[in-house]
């Protein structure tokens, strides 16, 4: 059967007539033509000040097998993000062009219905579904603790009075009117909530459902309220792990803990200090609660209260200014680009604590002398390396081929955007558990291109950059993006690890040559009971290829699959359940019923 001369589909956004919620819209889809290459894919809306061209010739494994007769269906991948403009109220349309030597040869157009975040968030929440009747809804007496800041006494005296009467009639719940020195309280439970806080409606059964089990911890989340009572701005928190005791969204309200495990031979100024301090000394293991749906909903927006700059983590495993191995694997297929990412990392760190090997391999348009004399210029080591390119392979053979008791592996594409990012990264890295270390990378215009890596198994093994090509300054994103964050996996663009813990999974997969190989390593680390966080002060601007679009290899995407499809959970352990999976933005998925989930996250 003989093709049609033009073949792709627009996959993102589909003509489903759902309205838009968020200020980027992900754009994804193939295309193919007889005559040739899809040369570009351009983007035509409304305010923008000129059209947006997508990312082309993306892997397409699935249009190839689909039409094996076409050969460039396997590079007619698109994609892209585009940034919305600000709201009207017009009927406003998407148009996307497929051009081929020169010529437009398919159009798409789309209509694109928008509501603001907000206004959604106010359809979709008062949608919810709620506990079903005849389930129990009586409470274990609680104390709450409305912490005072700067807020009025009246409004703290409010705000208790609100929490008293939450409960309702069945209720024995107490309320406090201020946390200072904090001493354990003797009811069962006490929850942390401020001045302004208002518990959200129908929120007894949920709860009393939360503690059921009477667990040591419950995390809730939350949202706010503007000047006219309406909610808006939801705060929904990742999966609990102990380096979310320092975020200011999540220790300074809207959680609750059994005051048998309250430390009772200190007292303490306000919650955040209580919940570090019980994070980093209880024993496990320790019973946690997540409601993924909102406790309260805050007055203030955004949060403003603040975290105490003191952080109780427990005693360092490993000293933050420990010597560090840096291995950078490269072509020389860029040697400005590597000089930058030497020029740039001894200007940020003393090369007293590093030992920097440089691997070479596959060399473009230099000898090996010529490398070696090019890097003269810095106090670097080399390793010649022959054969294929493979990523794990060069970075094991750095390993072994170095000696401090820290391993770096750093693309050589990568640039310090800030001065302080490796003590920053050393400094979790010296957090018990803590098996490897991310950066927080940029592109060259400032989007984020890594905060953490989010891995799930449904439907297929799927890997995803968080905040990818977002700008941060997204009030959903910022909050998230400025504080250290637990990560399924972080990149190997910019990977701190102990040596011990690298030896003892056995480094990087070398049948995994190209990539998924630093996921693995992290999931791989997971299982052994070491954990993985972004450190977000660590900053770095990384050079990456757009066009590649973080596509896998066939035969690496198969090898890791087949070995991680059945052990991944079916969403990440570090999201939340409310959110869009084919966004990385932090947006809820509107078009999915929000349903109150009480998950136990024991640890």
């Amino acid at each position: 059967m003989e093709l049609p001369t033009f073949l792709g589909v627009l996959e993102s956004p589909l003509d489903t007539g759902r309205r838009w919620a968020g200020d980027s819209l992900p754009l994804r889809g193939w295309a193919t033509h007889a005559d040739g290459l899809v040369e570009a894919v351009r983007v035509n809306y409304p305010g923008l000040p000129a059209p947006l061209d997508l990312a082309v010739g993306l892997r397409r494994a699935d249009a190839a097998a689909a039409f094996p007769e076409r050969p460039s269906a396997m590079n007619s991948g698109f994609a892209g993000d585009l940034p919305l403009p600000e709201l009207t109220t017009e009927a406003l349309s998407l148009e996307v062009e497929v051009l081929v030597a020169g010529r437009v040869v398919h159009t798409w157009r789309r209509p694109l219905p928008r509501e603001s975040v907000d206004a959604a968030w106010q359809r979709w929440i008062s949608a919810a579904a709620v506990p079903p009747a005849g389930l129990r809804t009586e409470l274990p007496d609680i104390t709450w603790l409305v912490c005072r800041d700067d807020e009025s006494p009246a409004s703290a005296a409010e705000t208790a009075d609100h929490w008293r009467a939450m409960g309702g009639p069945n209720s024995r719940s107490l309320v406090v009117d201020g946390c200072l020195a904090l001493q354990c309280p003797r009811t069962p439970y006490a929850g942390i909530v401020r001045p302004g806080d208002r518990p959200v409606p129908g929120l007894t059964g949920l709860l009393a459902r939360a503690l059921r089990d009477e667990p040591d911890l419950l995390v809730a989340d939350h949202d706010h309220v503007d000047a006219a009572d309406a909610r808006v701005d939801p705060v929904l928190k990742p999966g609990w792990h102990p380096v979310l005791a320092n975020h200011p969204e999540v220790a300074t309200r809207a959680w609750l803990m059994h005051t048998r495990h309250w430390p009772s031979s200190h007292a303490f100024d306000d919650g955040p200090a209580l919940l570090q301090a019980w994070s980093a000394t209880a024993a496990p293991p320790r019973r946690i609660v997540q409601l993924r749906s909102p406790l309260l909903s805050a007055r203030a927006k955004p949060c403003e209260a603040t975290v105490p700059t003191t952080v109780v983590s427990g005693p360092p495993r490993r000293t933050p200014d420990e010597r560090v191995a840096v291995i950078i694997p490269t072509c020389l297929a860029d040697p400005a680009m590597l000089a930058r990412a030497l020029d740039g990392l001894f200007a940020t760190a003393e090369a007293s604590r590093l030992e920097v090997l440089v691997v070479l391999n596959n060399l473009r348009g230099h000898t090996v002398e010529e490398a070696r004399h090019r890097l003269a210029h810095w106090p670097v080591a080399t390793l010649h390396l022959d054969g294929p390119f493979n990523w794990s392979a060069f970075n094991n053979a750095g390993a072994r081929a170095t000696r401090a008791r820290q391993l770096l592996f750093l693309n050589d594409d990568v640039t310090p955007i800030e001065t302080a990012w490796l003590p920053a990264m050393q400094a979790k890295l010296a957090l018990s558990g803590v098996g490897a270390v991310g950066a927080l990378l940029r592109y060259p215009d400032g989007r984020v291109q890594h905060a953490g890596i989010q891995v799930h198994g449904q439907p297929h093994a799927m890997c995803r950059h968080l905040f990818r090509f977002c700008r941060g300054d997204e009030p959903r994103v910022q909050r998230w993006l400025v504080h250290d964050l637990p990560a399924s996996a972080v990149t190997g663009a910019c990977l701190l690890t102990p040596r011990s813990v690298f030896e003892s999974v056995g480094g990087f997969d070398e049948q995994l040559p190209l990539v998924y190989n630093d996921v693995d390593y992290c999931l791989r680390l997971r299982e052994s009971g070491w954990g993985s966080v972004v450190a977000a002060s660590a900053q770095l601007c990384h050079h990456e290829g757009w066009s590649r679009g973080g596509l896998a290899e066939e035969s690496d995407h198969a090898r890791f699959a087949g070995r991680w499809q059945s052990r991944l959970p079916a969403r990440d352990p570090h999201s939340h359940p409310w959110l869009a999976l084919d966004r990385d933005d932090w947006m809820p998925d509107f078009n999915r019923p929000a349903r109150p989930i009480i998950e136990p996250r024991d640890s």
